[in-house]
């Protein structure tokens, strides 16, 4: 754990507004990076972050120090979140919730084929299950660590690596506009489905060196494997600078 972070939100659990103001700085844009995923326009996400600011504070005393003060922040704001969701389910129809949302920098110039998959990504996530956009936000555009986004998704590590392998694949999906789920193009897009976990997590670099092995062996020899890391990796990229470019 940041001993800056816990020494912080130790003396704002003991009623320093300073100290918490001091941790919100650390943390704050990363809050906002996430609730602007979850919500309808920026003015909802500026709501969502003042709430779990409220709540952050509020609940100083009872952190336990089991986690990462960061995953308890980024917890509370995605619960905020889900709330937020919750209340607005009966609410007509809004705006495409990533809509908007700057993917890539004004500044630069960027090729015309990363912009393509910057658009088709910003799709790609709207179309998700919640529960498969909320643990690719967290562990593949904040880059919280495995332990850290199964704690602020109050699931064990075993069942986020599961959901989050689904997600990936669901997201490569939506990626390609759907042609992976007919099973002709699942076999060029998606290799083999025996070896693909293991693919995720040695992408994660959670695999272990024997498991690390048995893949690079593997992508020796098998070319569609060799694509589907390639392709996945370029997706997981453009997902973070997505996430650094939004404001």
């Amino acid at each position: 754990m940041s001993s800056a972070d816990a020494e912080l939100l130790s003396r704002a659990a003991a009623g320093n507004e300073l100290a918490f103001r001091a941790l919100l700085g650390r943390h704050d844009a990363t809050m906002r990076a996430v609730a602007r995923r979850f919500s309808d326009a920026r003015v909802e996400a500026a709501d969502i972050v003042q709430e779990a600011t409220l709540c952050a504070w509020q609940a100083a005393r009872t952190f336990r120090g089991d986690s990462e003060v960061r995953t308890w922040l980024l917890g509370i704001t995605l619960n905020v979140c889900r709330r937020s969701r919750r209340r607005r389910a009966d609410e007509p129809a809004a705006l495409d919730p990533l809509e908007g949302h700057h993917l890539v920098a004004a500044a630069e110039e960027p090729h015309p084929v990363t912009v393509d998959l910057h658009l088709r990504l910003r799709r790609a996530l709207r179309g998700l299950a919640t529960e498969d956009r909320e643990v690719i936000v967290l562990r593949d555009m904040v880059g919280m660590s495995g332990a850290e986004t199964a704690v602020a998704l109050e699931i064990s590590v075993a069942a986020m690596k599961s959901r989050l392998h689904r997600a990936r694949l669901a997201l490569k999906r939506e990626v390609e506009g759907g042609e992976a789920a007919r099973p002709a193009a699942r076999a060029d897009t998606f290799g083999c489905a025996d070896v693909l976990e293991d693919l995720s997590l040695y992408m994660d670099g959670e695999l272990g060196a024997e498991g690390a092995a048995a893949i690079d062996e593997h992508l020796r020899e098998c070319d569609r494997c060799t694509r589907f890391g390639g392709d996945l990796a370029r997706i997981l990229t453009s997902l973070r600078e997505s996430l650094l470019a939004g404001d």
